[in-house]
Order: structure tokens, then sequence, then C-alpha cells
């Protein structure tokens, strides 16, 4: 599982000022949504609670040429959105 994990450590998180999630699926290709991934949310959560990171994030959805969607823009944002409230809590 990639990650941050809370074992790592950031030299200056008061500088934080929100997350920027963008994943791809383990082929290194952009995935369609953020659950699509091999990340693993649950400690990069537990990582920016322990650095007292909290308010927005941005979700960055991006889809190579390469791929074709399998759902439009606005579900794979819907599903991705679902995803910050559940494990972030955002």
């Amino acid at each position: 599982m990639k990650g941050f994990a809370s074992s790592n450590r950031v030299a200056f998180p008061s500088r934080i000022v929100f997350p920027h999630l963008r994943v791809q699926y383990p082929n290194g290709l952009w995935s369609e949504a953020l659950v699509e991934s091999d990340r693993d949310f649950v400690a990069t959560a537990a990582a920016l609670r322990e650095m007292n990171v909290h308010g927005d994030a941005m979700i960055e959805l991006a889809h190579e040429r390469v791929l074709t969607p399998t759902r439009p823009l606005r579900e794979n944002l819907g599903i991705s959105r679902a995803c910050l409230r559940e494990t972030f809590g955002y």
C-alpha cells in the first residue's frame, strides 16, 4: 500500500494549507476516482490529523488519452467526494 504514513515526518507541517489528492492505478495511469488505487488513505488521513491539518482538500481527477472512462466525470467526483468524507472526515 502506498500513501503518506503517519511515521513519515514533514519538515514544516504548519505550512500545509490543504491536501491535494490525486491517485493512480497500480500500472501508473491516473485513476477515474480516488477509491481506485493502492493508496492507503486511512494512513494518510491519520497523518494529516496528527499534523492538525483540517478543512478543505482538493481532489484532482484527470483522464489520460489512453483511458476510456467507464463513468461520467460527475459520478467519479461523487465517488471521490464520498471517499474523502468517509476516510478524512472532510
